[in-house]
């Protein structure tokens, strides 16, 4: 029995990178699949794989699933409305391996620097594989570190998306992990947030998840800084990004926009006032 924890409508997103679980040269048993569902009716998506070839669908009903055959590396899911996208793994040959499933998070909800997971005591009896996803921005891939060691996971490791995914920006990486320490392994990124999955399976069972939140990025409300101190703000991932000082609210009220960028620094010159408010950030 395969499943995973559902996820609510307004949690979910448009668009999804699907990583195949499996390298293309590993012999497998069953075909991989990502299964694809409306949750309002009319959606379109466009998929975009590894080669660069793009196919639109369209469902007509909320509810309506479409299934996805995941040959290629990856595929890129951009659609029109929120999707739920879950994937299946798919399953050895020789020896014969269990499978798992997941929801993956979207994209641009990705926004852990830290995140640890438990890797199942490996046995040669068992031949037990494991694997991890990795998903960052370029910037980042040079930031990484696992227990400690930055020799781990290198700029090396990542390779980069086809040019009609519309990802130049992004990297991602799948690595074989059967040599890493049993038990709880810590992977962090001092330059910027990324997204971990992590695959294991044997002759018995098999687990596939990701340690990716979903939902909304979002900010403490208040930062507080002494006069002549700065701020740096970091929005994560997004399409688009608006800054500006003021209300939420003011979104609707044409605000002054004083930055576009994923970041943004502010100083506080103020000598009786060391409050600086939350500068908000629109994600289209």
């Amino acid at each position: 029995m395969i499943g995973d924890q559902i996820v609510p409508v307004d949690q979910l997103a448009k668009s999804y990178i699907v990583l195949r679980t499996y390298p293309i040269n590993r012999q497998v048993d069953a075909t991989e699949y990502a299964f694809i569902m409306a949750t309002k009716p009319n959606t379109t998506f466009n998929m975009v794989d590894a080669s660069g070839s793009s196919t639109l669908e369209t469902l007509i009903n909320a509810g309506d699933m479409y299934e996805l055959p995941v040959t290629s590396e990856y595929y890129m899911v951009e659609a029109s409305e929120p999707l739920y996208v879950y994937h299946l793994s798919a399953m050895l040959k020789n020896p014969v391996q269990e499978s798992g499933a997941s929801l993956p998070p979207s994209m641009y909800f990705i926004q852990s620097r830290d995140m640890a997971f438990y890797k199942s005591n490996s046995s040669a009896a068992n031949a037990l594989n494991h694997y991890i996803f990795v998903i960052t921005h370029k910037d980042n891939i040079d930031g990484f570190s696992v227990n400690g060691s930055s020799t781990v996971i290198v700029p090396s490791s990542f390779s980069p998306f086809h040019a009609n995914t519309g990802l130049s920006d992004w990297r991602y990486t799948r690595l074989h992990i059967n040599a890493w320490t049993a038990g709880v392994n810590t992977v962090k990124n001092t330059k910027g947030a990324f997204s971990l999955g992590y695959m294991f399976s044997d002759n018995t069972c098999g687990s596939y998840g990701y340690l990716s939140g979903f939902g909304d990025f979002s900010f403490p409300e208040i930062s507080y800084k002494c006069e002549g101190q700065s701020l740096t703000l970091y929005a994560g991932y997004a399409k688009n990004y608006r800054w500006w000082k003021g209300p939420a609210a003011d979104v609707n009220n044409n605000p002054t926009i004083i930055g576009t960028s994923s970041s943004y620094t502010d100083r506080q010159t103020k000598r009786a006032t060391t409050l600086l408010r939350l500068i908000r950030i629109l994600r289209k």
